[in-house]
Parts: structure tokens; sequence; C-alpha cells
């Protein structure tokens, strides 16, 4: 259910008889970034709407990526345009650092000391394709 290295719909497993997804109403998960070196600029998602040829392809340096399939969605809240909101009706990429970073030795390090910049890189790539 958590494997996306092939392309499939985000919907073909979500409901899955796994404590994770049922845990989260869905997906909610940080998902590690596979690349060389922790900073380097690095492909993390690709995404495509086969309905419209929309594509979204996320770069960023940061390790991880949270993935967040709408779970809590409700239709009795408005967007801005007015319309109600659809249970798992979007879904959102988060570049970002693993969660519990500062209590785990093993990952890479996200405490900014007083003093230093933090300098990291995210891209949001849109096209469309036929």
């Amino acid at each position: 259910a958590f494997d996306f290295r092939q392309p499939k719909a985000i919907g073909c497993d979500i409901n899955k008889d796994e404590e994770q997804l049922k845990n989260g109403s869905g997906y909610d998960h940080c998902y590690v970034i596979n690349k060389k070196e922790f900073g380097d600029l690095a492909l993390a998602v690709s995404v495509k709407a086969p309905s419209t040829g929309c594509c979204l392809n996320v770069w960023t340096t940061l390790p991880g990526v949270q993935f967040y399939s709408g779970n809590y969605l409700r239709s009795d809240v408005l967007s801005c345009d007015g319309k109600p909101l659809e249970y798992r009706g979007a879904f959102c990429l988060e570049p970002e650092f693993f969660p519990d970073s500062p209590n785990q030795s093993g990952f890479p390090n996200c405490i900014l000391p007083a003093g230093e910049e933090f300098d990291q890189t995210i891209i949001y790539q849109f096209s469309t394709e036929e």
C-alpha cells in the first residue's frame, strides 16, 4: 500500500487493511527521499493526473516528504471560492526533515543553533502532458 516507486493511483490501496492506513484514515506519512547526500537537490515526487495531463514534480534538498491524502477534509467546510471540500479530494506533498529528527542521532540534523542560517530548496514544477 505504501510503495509508490511505480506509478499508481493514490486511491488504489488507500483503503487496504493496513494498520498505518487505518490509524490516519489514509496516507499521512513521511517518505524518505533516495539520494546520495543530505542537502543534494533531488526529485522527490512525480505526480500525474491522467484525466487532465497535469503533472507535478517536487524537487528538494530536504531528506523526506510528507504525503497527506486529505483524510480529514469535510464537506461542511468551504474552500476559498465557496465550494465544499471533498473527503480525500486533495493531497499535500510537504518536503521536510523526518519526524522526531531532534531525538534521533541517525537522522539528518534539523536543529538550527542561534546565529546560524537555514538554507534548503523546494521546487514545485508544474507542467502538462497529452
